[in-house]
Order: structure tokens, then C-alpha cells, then sequence
């Protein structure tokens, strides 16, 4: 809980997790909220937000509340958290069904151009998490194709709460292609045809064309 906790914060805190109690929820609610957006290393702050959102569920009864006035990014950020929370929660599937489903809604009205890069960086922070590793497009297919259809038609529009990520960084629509090679369907393969002359993107968005029409 110091001001400047150091560098590894993602494994020292799924070390905690594994021998928490409720006396560490508010060490979980500050890495669920509090992403320090000017770090060099995002792998370790994002590790950090997904070990302490899921002790957050675990020893919490709702999600860190979603801040008013903040930017875009950082409220989508707080938006994928509730949903995870209460994805892990699952204590009452009628009720989290609902928070999770507004989760959806408030991304794909509100914050499409925020997605692509939370989704890039949560699945590349994952190396200390095999064992409860989390793919946003494996749990919310029907979720996430179209935000990530979306991203492909507006991929010089993507933001980022990092200093470089979004449109700045050719790996968060290099995800995006990928994704939709695993869970696109016949109105993925339209948006992606639009990126098959694209000197960066090309070949990456043929591919997927290809394994979507084989599944």
C-alpha cells in the first residue's frame, strides 16, 4: 500500500491472492482502480488489475464503483472490470447476467474505440496466470466480435490509457484480426476484406478470411 509499491506489483499480488483474506480487499480495490498510466511496463500494471479484480469478487460483495469524470479510456478500464467481477462472482448468474449484460452495452455505446486496446493488453498480461488465465473473446464471443468489428472500420480511432497503445500500436489491431480468425463469422469476413490491400494488415486479415470460411 505504499505510494510507489515497485516493480512486479502483478506477482506480488497474485502471491497475496493465494493466501488473502478480507482485511486485503483494499489492496485489491486500489490495483482495480488505480492503473498508473504512465508506466513503462503495462504488462505489470494490467497483471495487477485482473489478479486484484478477482479479489475483489472474491472477498467483495460489488465491483469497485465506476468513476464519474474521468476520460473514456479510464472508465472503460473500471466498465471491464465490473464485468469480470461479475463473470468471477457468479453468485447469482440472474443478477450478474444483468451487470454484466449493462457492462456490454455501455462498451459498445459509449466506449467501442476503448476496447480493442484493453482487450490487447489484458492478453498479453497474462504470463504468471495460466492457471486462471482470462480470454474476454472465449467467455463473450457474441460480446466482443462487434466491438472488434467496429475496431477494424475505425482502427485509425483507437485510444489507449497507456502512452502508446491504441491506433499508435500495430499489435492491438494485429489482436484484433486475430480475434476474429477464433470467433468471427460471415459479417466479420466483410470488414476484414476491406483490410486485405493494407500493406500492415494484409496478409494477417486474409488469413482470417480463410480459417472463418473453414469453420
Amino acid at each position: 500500500m505504499s505510494s510507489r509499491p515497485g516493480s512486479h506489483i502483478d506477482w506480488i499480488l497474485w502471491e497475496l491472492l493465494a493466501i488473502s483474506d478480507t482485511e486485503s480487499l483494499p489492496i485489491f480495490h486500489r490495483f482495480a482502480t488505480q492503473l498508473d498510466e504512465e508506466t513503462p511496463c503495462t504488462q505489470d500494471v494490467v497483471g495487477a488489475f485482473l489478479a486484484s479484480v478477482r479479489g475483489c469478487a472474491r472477498f467483495g460483495e460489488q465491483p469497485p464503483p465506476i468513476p464519474e469524470g474521468v476520460t473514456h479510456d479510464r472508465k472503460a478500464w473500471a466498465v471491464v472490470g465490473s464485468i469480470l467481477f461479475w463473470w468471477m462472482k457468479d453468485a447469482d448468474p440472474g443478477g450478474a447476467n444483468k451487470n454484466i449484460a449493462l457492462g456490454w452495452k455501455t462498451l459498445s455505446d459509449e466506449l467501442p474505440f476503448c476496447f480493442p486496446d484493453i482487450h490487447q493488453k489484458v492478453n498479453e498480461s497474462q504470463w504468471l496466470n495460466n492457471e486462471h488465465s482470462i480470454n474476454l473473446a472465449t467467455i463473450f464471443p457474441e460480446q466482443v466480435r462487434p466491438l472488434l468489428e467496429t475496431a477494424l472500420r475505425n482502427r485509425k480511432s483507437l485510444t489507449s490509457l497507456f502512452r502508446h497503445g491504441g491506433s499508435a500500436d500495430e499489435r492491438v489491431v494485429q489482436t484484433v484480426i486475430r480475434t476474429l480468425e477464433e470467433i468471427g463469422n460471415e459479417g466479420s469476413i466483410l470488414v476484414l476484406e476491406g483490410l486485405t490491400e493494407d500493406p500492415a494488415f494484409g496478409k494477417l486479415a486474409v488469413q482470417a478470411i480463410h480459417a472463418i470460411r473453414r469453420q
